[in-house]
């Protein structure tokens, strides 16, 4: 694994989920943006086991937009449903202000979520 993507998975690369509040993008998402041309699909998988719930979900998010790719989809699917309960919240930016996403479901998963709030990008 490279040292971009280790660091990734740490809270170093921030907490915040999303793409950008208050006009600037959120620090996790400038990172993400760094390793995500070079991203192979093991890469992706192995971020969703992040230390970092905010790369958790970017990286669950990036195998909604990239899922034909994935090999393994029904055993990626029952970790992603793993984790939207045990992360029930997290935190995003709606305009200026911080707000708290919570208790995911399969229709409210966080690429489709944050896509309703105007914060993820595509």
């Amino acid at each position: 694994m490279s040292a971009p993507i280790a660091d990734y998975m740490t809270p170093n690369s921030g907490t915040m989920y999303g793409y950008a509040g208050g006009g600037v993008i959120m620090q996790n998402r400038r990172e993400f943006l760094k390793i995500e041309d070079s991203l192979t699909c093991d890469e992706a998988v192995y971020l969703m086991y992040a230390i970092n719930p905010a790369s958790r979900l970017t990286a669950i998010e990036y195998y909604y937009y990239h899922k034909d790719l994935f090999l393994d989809r029904e055993k990626i699917e029952e970790w992603i449903d793993i984790n939207f309960a045990e992360i029930p919240k997290v935190k995003t930016m709606w305009g200026c202000s911080e707000v708290i996403l919570g208790h995911f479901t399969n229709d409210a998963k966080p690429h489709k979520t944050a896509k309703n709030l105007g914060v993820a990008g595509g």
